[in-house]
């Protein structure tokens, strides 16, 4: 696999042990950079907050007013807007994009060589695949699933069930909580997945309608990134 598609672990990244004032503390060079201890580098603007025990990955970029949650991990090469902010222990894969005023949730993963638009928010939990792209001012729900390769230009549309979300997962699959499926495979297993969760038959045919309505919607709305 390609280092580029490999979500940043902790043998890829820098772990930080240092203060936003310790790294303040070194001199940029004339472009900006700051060289660590260690031999990596790190572009760091104004008033920034890093979280404890956060990993910043080598030829990051975090823009001014920006802050990074306890425990989160920034992959390598990527970049986090300007008065963006990345929950607690959330990761952003390798030469990724946060773009400017945006907010990643808790405990969510955006994948490598992904971009998220500027104002937009991911919820708590999220998971956006490699490669996706999500458009500005978009609203992404708490627990959703993105796929890889995904583009998609505005909020999609997304159902809160009595239990679980419905949301599209890309141009084919919908999901439904954690469960991802094709249409084709909601319309046959969809009752006996409720019956299985404890869903009542009255919601259980308000979720069909959900996830025909969800997946008209990303018929229309979604696209495959071009390689």
């Amino acid at each position: 696999m390609d280092a580029r598609h490999r979500m940043p672990t902790a043998a890829t990244i820098w772990v930080l042990l240092m203060t936003s004032e310790e790294i303040y503390a070194i001199a940029p060079d004339a472009a900006g950079w700051r060289k660590l201890p260690n031999g990596s580098r790190i572009k760091m603007g104004l008033r920034v907050t890093i979280g404890n025990d956060s990993q910043i990955g080598d030829d990051s970029q975090i823009g001014d007013d920006s802050r990074i949650g306890n425990g989160s991990r920034i992959g390598n090469g990527s970049q986090i807007g300007d008065g963006s902010q990345i929950g607690d222990d959330s990761q952003i894969g390798n030469y990724s994009r946060i773009g400017n005023g945006s907010q990643i949730g808790n405990c969510s993963q955006i994948g490598n060589d992904s971009q998220i638009g500027n104002y937009s928010r991911i919820g708590n939990g999220s998971r956006i695949g490699n490669g996706s792209r999500i458009g500005d001012c978009s609203q992404i729900g708490n627990d959703s699933r993105i796929g890889n390769g995904i583009a998609i230009d505005r909020s999609p549309l997304q159902i809160q069930g009595p239990k679980f979300l419905v949301y599209p997962f890309s141009t084919d699959k919908i999901g439904v909580g954690c469960t991802v499926l094709t249409l084709a495979e909601w319309r046959e297993q969809g009752k006996s997945i409720a019956t299985r969760e404890g869903i009542s038959d009255a919601d259980a045919t308000d979720y069909e309608r959900y996830i025909e309505m969800v997946a008209e919607w990303a018929a229309k709305n979604i696209t495959q990134v071009k390689k």
